[in-house]
């Protein structure tokens, strides 16, 4: 979900830490490994990415990627999935980030998705559907050797099932609604618009950045980036009260890149629109984007290197050793995968998604939901 590579790509060049090798989001403060991410923000040795606890942002407003997190509440229930469980997990995520913490919440809905995602989506339903028929199948093999096999191996196929099941999660209108009627009851602003394109959680967000309705959004769609959100807080940690938090700015000011160069970088990756130049890894898109800045003349390179084709089989030191390469068992025969431009690569279109602001009419239904909401608190 979001920018392919980009998140362990920012953790590990400003913390040194592989994030594919942290096995929980409790990172401890006891090792010399991980102390570098739990630095003040004076610090000389803090460059946009640290851990912080929920109580510094007592009084604070966040944004909450609700879709998000309603998939996470039904994920994180082992059993069942169908009820009300879900409701249950909201009153505790409200309780410690409101109740116990201090900060103020306004939940965002994704609604109608950009058309530009369709083939996106169309492969995530088709992953489930196969999931789904993965269940069946194994609940009918359940059934009928039940009786001949042993307890053990009947177990193993119900923890299977029950591993598919959560994997195959979707969320329903009923689930958001009743979430709705929840947030209503404790006062608790919520945003979602569904009838205008493209009115996700992390596109919303910006605007409520640039409003200065919220300090930060939790989320962990790597798109928040793309997107430009200031403050991006992830990685919530249930025992310690501890997230994430990316600062948009300082990273970019890190990596020594501009606004649009890193959009770039955002747009030639993998994402939600597109896969991006294909066998080509982040860390050599990054590199990209500093030698030549602009896309076209990164697509020009790349042609130019092998006319005729989109292959770039040139030898390029400076990319070679982050191009995506096929096991090598037989190094003499195997030939090194090269960089790749899809034939239906709308980079402008992906790029004006990134960077526009919201359509007007979308401002104007977020500034009327607040009023309504700030409205309806003075009245009761």
């Amino acid at each position: 979900m979001g920018i392919g590579g980009l998140e362990n790509y920012l953790y590990k060049t400003i913390t040194g830490i592989d994030k594919n090798l942290v096995s929980s989001t409790r990172v401890p403060t006891n090792t010399n490994t991980n102390t570098n991410i739990y630095i003040h923000i004076n610090s000389p040795e803090y460059h946009g990415i640290r851990r912080v606890h929920l109580s510094e942002y007592r009084g604070k407003t966040i944004a909450i990627d609700f879709s998000w997190i309603l998939t996470k509440f039904c994920l994180r229930r082992k059993k069942d999935l169908h009820d009300n469980s879900y409701l249950h997990e909201l009153e505790h995520f409200i309780h410690i980030w409101c109740n116990i913490n201090g900060c103020l919440l306004v939940f965002v809905f994704d609604g109608k998705p950009n058309k530009l995602k369709k083939k996106t989506l169309d492969k995530r339903r088709t992953i489930k559907q196969n999931l789904l028929s993965k269940i069946d199948d194994l609940i009918i093999n359940t059934e009928i050797e039940n009786e001949i096999e042993n307890e053990t191996k009947t177990k193993t196929k119900m923890d299977k099932i029950e591993d598919l099941q959560r994997k195959s999660v979707s969320i329903t209108q009923l689930q958001i609604d009743n979430c709705k009627a929840y947030m209503r009851m404790l006062g608790i602003e919520f945003i979602h618009i569904n009838d205008i394109e493209g009115m996700e959680a992390e596109t919303i967000f910006p605007y409520l950045f640039k409003t200065k309705r919220i300090d930060a959004c939790f989320t962990a769609d790597t798109d928040a980036h793309a997107y430009g959100c200031k403050i991006i807080l992830k990685d919530f940690d249930y025992i310690n009260h501890t997230v994430q938090e990316d600062n948009h700015e300082v990273i970019l000011n890190y990596l020594q890149l501009t606004r649009d160069e890193f959009v770039n970088v955002c747009v030639l990756s993998k994402n939600d629109y597109t896969k991006g130049l294909i066998y080509c890894k982040i860390d050599a898109v990054f590199d990209l984007v500093r030698r030549f800045c602009y896309i076209p003349s990164i697509i020009k390179h790349i042609q130019d290197t092998q006319p005729n084709t989109h292959l770039d089989t040139q030898p390029n030191t400076h990319l070679d050793t982050h191009l995506d390469t096929q096991p090598d068992t037989q190094p003499d025969t195997q030939p090194i995968k090269t960089i790749q431009i899809p034939h239906d690569f709308e980079y402008d279109k992906i790029k004006t998604i990134f960077t526009s602001e919201l359509p007007e009419n979308a401002r104007l239904q977020i500034d009327n939901s607040h009023r309504d909401f700030l409205l309806t608190k003075i009245s009761i």
